[in-house]
């Protein structure tokens, strides 16, 4: 046998080999759905004042302030996905009539997204009384305030995916007289 001969029959199989030693995968691979983790809203500090940090009471003069604006940051692991944001007044679920604004923070501004809005009828806060304003914020908020409940026989989905901050209003009297905060609700 030539030496050219017997260095390409070696060469030959070390080449071929990965090719024909494999393993085959017949099984299909199930990849888990993406995680829906909730989100969260936190103040943010940098908004131009006045500032109303979350679970702040906010001194409300109907006879000086035309608008109450609020400013938070929600952020949000799952960073494609549309959120929807509810503000309430003395929210009572299913109940119309205790929602101020609503709307959508889209999923395409990355992890903490920011989230002004703003109150401009301040009639609905009765002078010499405290209210409560809630934000709930979800990626599927429903009309009643919160995620749609798991359907029959699905396993645990995890976390809750909503988030709430909350502040209260303390609406002067005509005289300027502030409300007994013992009296805001809960």
């Amino acid at each position: 046998m030539r030496a050219s001969t017997r260095l390409a029959l070696p060469l030959l199989t070390m080449l071929l080999t990965p090719l024909t030693a494999g393993c085959l995968i017949t099984d299909p691979i199930d990849i888990p759905d993406e995680q829906d983790y909730p989100p969260s809203i936190i103040s943010d500090l940098a908004a131009p004042e006045p500032r109303y940090p979350i679970e702040q009471v906010v001194t409300l003069d109907r006879d000086v302030d035309t608008s109450l604006t609020f400013a938070v940051r929600v952020r949000d692991a799952n960073l494609e996905q549309d959120l929807d944001y509810a503000v309430y007044y003395n929210f009572v679920p299913n109940s119309a009539n205790t929602t101020l604004t609503t709307g959508t923070i889209p999923g395409d501004q990355g992890f903490e997204r920011p989230l002004p809005f703003t109150l401009n009828d301040l009639t609905r806060f009765t002078r010499g009384q405290c209210h409560k304003i809630e934000l709930r914020v979800s990626g599927d908020l429903q009309p009643d305030g919160f995620p749609p409940d798991p359907a029959e026989g699905e396993e645990d989905p995890g976390p809750v995916d909503l988030d709430v901050a909350v502040w209260w209003i303390n609406s002067l009297s005509e005289d300027g007289t502030p409300t007994d905060l013992d009296s805001c609700p809960d």
